[in-house]
């Protein structure tokens, strides 16, 4: 086998060697290579297809370099390829996925091929359904381009393609980081001023009333109190759970009188926000509960949001208010945040991180001061569908305080007993302090039991990015889209 590079230089195989004859290369055929040895004198050791053969090459590689390579031609049992740069592998895989398309009775423009492209990406089938359906969820993020496509192909995979509210969820999800239940006491405070405005309170004697939510599910007597906002926290969907049902909402009763309404909604959206609050300073084991049903009650809450904007969206004394539409934008930025994070989280059959977990955005209370706690977890490859089974599990924890500005710690946890910690930080002042104090939280680590290793505290490099913990669609470019194109008619 030769090899070019550039399509000037080429790499050549000499496959009538042994072992070689196993190898079934075309002409045409672009296939994907790693460089395993180089012997000197042009001579290396490539492995294509599974299969170790021995190449002279008129490039200069490396071993453990990976090439695309192009198939020029086969002759007198050689087979001669060509280094393919990114530019044309582009072209090739777009000339082939057109001609499957095609096939399939549709055209290739740029939009389709682009989305056909996104589905091979999430490893989806490439189907005249599912190219429809891309392309309709595109078009409701307005106009068809690649960020809107893999958006929807993103969705598709998540199994919510039949819910579209979570289309713009995902996109606001993805583009700026938000504080739920803040938001939510945004909109309470709005109410509230509203309230003093008309000089209107909540009516007496309507207690049996008073911040009520039913559900027409079906189900008589399903209601729940404002006040514990438990909104049919049995039909949501777990975490790790399909998507299905997770936005369906059907109706929503609220007490009659533009003064109770108002006070009904006030007092919702103050006990939606506090359920999803987290408080540190309780004892750690109820800081532990509070965390770990927060992904359940972030569900809850949402499902609450999707209700009430549609009670407010039909109430037509309510929503020409214009305070109510503040509001309402406030609440509809709520919900994106926490059906954007929900959708993430599901599994799905185009996740491309099987070791990848989740990220969770978890409002907290600090000695009254409000913060908004970034988590994102990893498990190690070879167990990623088991807790139980993980030898490890990475952590990274990023806080944004009013004092203190952003901190991020990465931990690694192994189950043989030992804690990997690496701190980063915005301001020298604060990197002092932690590197004064971290020898405490050593201690207080070794008291339970994990032996320790400190990685270390630095400053964030400006323009680095490395206190981002936010999902982005640029994380999923760093993986390898599959060679093969999966078309079924």
């Amino acid at each position: 086998m030769q090899i070019r590079g550039d399509f000037f230089k080429r790499i050549s195989l000499n496959t009538g060697i042994p072992g070689g004859e196993s190898l079934q290369l075309n002409q045409g055929d672009l296939v994907r290579g790693m460089v395993e040895a180089s012997r000197g004198e042009g001579i290396i050791q490539i492995n294509l297809r599974g299969t170790s053969i021995e190449a002279q090459t008129e490039v200069e590689v490396k071993p453990g370099q990976q090439l695309y390579l192009y198939v020029d031609g086969v002759r007198e049992g050689r087979t001669y390829l060509r280094v393919v740069s990114p530019e044309m592998k582009q072209g090739l895989e777009d000339r082939a996925i057109a001609s499957n398309l095609a096939r399939m009775g549709l055209q290739g423009s740029r939009e389709t091929i682009e989305a056909a492209r996104k589905l091979i990406h999430y490893n989806l089938p490439v189907t005249r359904e599912n190219i429809s359906l891309i392309l309709k969820g595109a078009s409701l993020l307005g106009e068809i381009n690649s960020r809107h496509l893999e958006i929807a192909a993103l969705v598709m995979a998540r199994g919510a393609a039949n819910l579209p509210r979570f289309l713009p969820a995902v996109r606001d999800f993805l583009s700026q980081p938000q504080n739920a239940a803040r938001l939510l006491d945004e909109a309470a405070l709005l109410l509230a001023n509203l309230k003093a405005a008309d000089n209107s309170g909540p009516a007496e004697g309507d207690g049996a009333r008073r911040g009520e939510i039913i559900w027409d599910s079906g189900k008589p007597g399903r209601a729940v109190s404002a006040g514990t906002a438990e909104a049919g926290a049995k039909s949501l969907s777990g975490v790790n759970s399909p998507a299905a049902g997770l936005g369906r909402a059907d109706s929503i009763a609220a007490p009659m009188g533009r003064g109770r309404e108002i006070s009904w909604l006030e007092s919702l959206l103050k006990s939606l926000g506090d359920l999803l609050r987290v408080r540190v300073g309780d004892s750690s084991r109820t800081l532990a509960v509070q965390l770990q049903e927060n992904p359940e009650k972030g569900l809850e809450v949402l499902r609450s949001l999707v209700l009430l904007q549609e009670f407010l969206q039909n109430h037509d004394e309510l929503a020409r208010h214009p305070v109510m539409k503040e509001v309402l934008e406030r609440i509809q930025t709520a919900e994106r945040e926490l059906g954007g994070q929900s959708v993430w989280n599901l599994p799905g059959a185009g996740n491309l991180h099987p070791e990848f977990s989740g990220f969770f955005a978890i409002p907290l209370e600090v000695n009254g001061e409000e913060c908004l706690c970034q988590l994102k977890i990893f498990r190690d490859k070879e167990h990623s569908n088991s807790w139980e089974e993980a030898e490890q599990v990475s952590l990274a924890v990023g806080l944004d305080t009013a004092c203190m500005g952003r901190v991020l710690f990465y931990m690694v946890w192994r189950r043989e007993g030992s804690l990997e910690l690496q701190g980063v930080v915005e301001h020298q002042s604060v990197l002092s302090y932690l590197e004064t104090n971290l020898p405490g939280l050593v201690k207080g680590l070794e008291r339970l039991g994990y032996s320790v290793v400190v990685r270390g505290i630095r400053l964030e490099k400006k323009g680095a990015g490395a206190m981002s913990l936010r999902p982005c669609l640029a994380e999923h470019q760093e993986f390898d889209r599959p060679l093969g194109i999966d078309i079924r008619v």
